[in-house]
């Protein structure tokens, strides 16, 4: 038996055995093996096994969870239900299928089950890394120290610890197989077999999560530095998975996204390239000092022949350099760069992306910069221990490699605090990154609702940042809304009326077409807010519809006859947005009933009892469970000394 690290077998032992001997230590190295992949699988548990405990993190997970109507909450329609559905602009049935199985086994209350699922997968992805390097280098010290590193490595964190991003997890898992079933078919006599799995786990890959279009680059990686025979033969058989791909992009372009309206990172698509030279380079940091991680990250928009952008690229391009001018097997690692660019470049900003650098996307890149890393240091210390005759072979690798291991491992459970709550995983952004708008944003969104006066001044502070972060246009519409509101409360409150007031107006006016509704609302909320609540109807008053006054007319005849008011009444009204994503069709019912509850406090505010009364019977009617409606329906009815029923229909 010999082991290998650099392309160099060291003989263990050289007495010959006899047969049964030999037939028992095979046996033996088998159980070893199949025992190593176990603990590959199981090992997530060290860092992240104390978020079992943990339920939602309260961002968009509880709306791919609870709020996806395609999973039906587990019920068995919701099988069918998920093939078509697109929901938050991705077709993802698969990863949507492992969600439906969560719900269906674990409910909506216990959240372990939906934890550990994710866990597993994260292991099979953890698995198919050190299955892949091994098929590639044939060298097991090698394969299982990259796939030990990835495993605790805390970028990973996010995608472990955010249930939202089961997705990722799924997708990674899925393509990583793909890749390794596609090398075995291609390695020796050529076998259909692999490669047809190969295909079937790339098309559920790209099922699970879109960012698995990046899979033919990546298998085309391979041909081209590890591949054997002519070049025709090396491209032919990746050909139908990047006809798969090109399918896949124009389909989901065309028909499915709707989130596509962003602009280039620096303006344009050269300023975009010149702007992800910094990136690389901190995303090449945090691969070997992964501290100071957070969920968003600023990015500096340059143009294409700053100083800045240009150096950072020529920084990346000499580490490139360096580490091929210094490895053995060049071909070895230049395979690993270029399978780890690969791996990342549908999150390069070349199309435009809301969160310009995060975690999750140097995920997918993780295992050939590992491999890089890891074949480099091999290959150092083969150096050392050959001037021993390989007597102590493992006097350095074994302590090198747990020393790695310990110095991701302890970062990657103190993430995993992080993402215990919304509010501790933005307090930990806000202070690693505080240039960050989405940060700030997320922070105040955390504290939204809570009912401690400090936090109230807390929220103000949060939006007023928000705002004047150098990123503020990334700002999604609803996040820009609640910083305005947030940031003109927190000046009014410390007696900068006027202050209040100017920056209302002048964030509004940073609003993007076709996002009207949410400039006229955050108005108008200001304006009920603060003394103004004349201005507030006059902005909002012209939302109401012909259909909604004769609603209310109707509503105001049978409300005043039944005493029974107003749980036998049939809705008369309902509110849908438009577009193929289900979550987009939501937010014309989230905007309506906004719209009708600024307006219903502004003419309470104004003592116009009798609309306001209109406005609380719409809401309550169209939406019976939310609580706003019932508020400014009781309301009315106690200043029309209607105690009784208010008493009844407050929330």
């Amino acid at each position: 038996m010999a082991l290998e690290f650099c392309g160099v077998e060291t003989p263990v032992e050289t007495d010959q055995k006899p047969a049964a001997q030999e037939h028992t230590a095979s046996n033996r190295q088998g159980l070893a093996v199949w025992l190593a992949r176990l603990a590959l699988i199981t090992l997530p548990l060290i860092p992240y096994g104390g978020s079992l405990g943990f339920g939602l993190l309260g961002l968009d997970d509880q709306l791919y969870y609870l709020n996806n109507p395609a999973l039906r909450g587990g019920a068995l329609d919701g099988l069918s239900a998920i093939w078509s559905s697109v929901f938050l602009s991705d077709y993802a049935p698969i990863s949507n299928l492992t969600l439906w199985l969560d719900l269906a086994l674990f409910g909506e209350q216990n959240w372990r089950g939906a934890r550990l699922h994710g866990l597993l997968w994260f292991g099979l992805g953890t698995l198919a890394v050190h299955e892949l390097v091994y098929l590639i280098t044939r060298r097991w010290g090698v394969a299982f120290t990259v796939a030990v590193l990835y495993a605790l490595h805390p970028v990973c964190a996010p995608s472990v610890l955010w249930l939202a991003e089961r997705k990722h997890l799924v997708s990674f898992a899925l393509a990583l197989w793909s890749v390794y079933f596609y090398v075995r078919a291609r390695e020796g006599e050529w076998q259909w077999k692999p490669y047809a799995l190969s295909m079937l786990l790339a098309v559920l890959a790209l099922l699970a999560k879109p960012h698995a279009v990046a899979l033919p680059v990546m298998l085309f990686m391979y041909e081209a530095f590890l591949g054997k025979g002519r070049w025709i033969w090396r491209v032919l058989p990746v050909s139908p998975f990047a006809a798969l791909s090109m399918a896949f992009v124009f389909v989901s372009m065309s028909l499915l996204r709707e989130d596509l309206d962003r602009a280039f990172l620096g303006g344009s698509r050269l300023a975009a390239i010149a702007s992800d030279g910094p990136v690389l380079l901190r995303y090449l940091w945090h691969t070997i000092c992964p501290f100071g991680l957070t969920l968003y990250y600023f990015v500096e928009e340059l143009s294409f022949a700053a100083p800045r952008a240009l150096g950072a690229w020529a920084a990346v391009l000499a580490v490139v350099g360096v580490t091929v001018w210094l490895a053995r097997e060049r071909r070895l690692v230049l395979f690993g760069w270029f399978f780890g660019v690969a791996a990342i470049s549908p999150a390069l900003n070349l199309v435009p992306q809301l969160a310009p650098m995060a975690d999750h996307y140097l995920q997918w890149a993780l295992p050939g910069l590992l491999l890089v890393i890891v074949s480099l240091t091999a290959c150092a210390l083969d150096r050392l221990d050959a001037r021993d005759a390989g007597a102590r072979r493992f006097r350095w690798h074994v302590p090198l490699i747990g020393g790695a291991a310990l110095f991701l491992l302890v970062p990657a459970m103190l993430r995993t605090h992080e993402f215990s709550s919304r509010r501790a995983l933005f307090e930990t952004a806000v202070v690693w990154q505080p240039n960050a708008a989405l940060n700030w944003a997320g922070y105040a969104e955390a504290l939204a609702g809570s009912p401690d006066k400090a936090d109230a001044e807390l929220i103000g502070m949060a939006g007023l940042n928000a705002l004047r972060c150098p990123d503020a246009h990334r700002l999604m519409p609803q996040q820009r809304a609640l910083a305005i509101r947030e940031a003109a409360l927190f000046l009014f409150r410390n007696g900068d009326k006027e202050e209040a007031w100017t920056l209302t107006e002048a964030e509004c006016a940073k609003f993007k077409p076709g996002e009207e509704l949410f400039q006229k609302l955050t108005r108008a909320e200001v304006a009920a807010r603060t003394g103004r609540a004349s201005l507030a109807i006059e902005l909002l008053e012209p939302s109401i519809t012909p259909e909604m006054r004769t609603a209310m007319e109707k509503l105001r005849i049978e409300t005043r006859q039944t005493p029974k008011f107003p749980n036998d009444l049939a809705p008369v009204l309902s509110l849908q947005g438009t577009g193929s994503d289900t979550f987009a069709q939501g937010w014309g019912d989230l905007l309506g009933v906004k719209t009708l509850q600024v307006l219903g406090y502004a003419y309470l505010a104004s003592n116009e009892n009798e609309k306001a009364f209109d406005i609380g019977a719409l809401m309550v009617n169209s939406w019976p469970d939310d609580p706003r409606g019932r508020a400014i329906l009781a309301a009315a009815l106690h200043r029309f000394g209607d105690h009784e029923r208010a008493t009844k229909i407050q929330p």
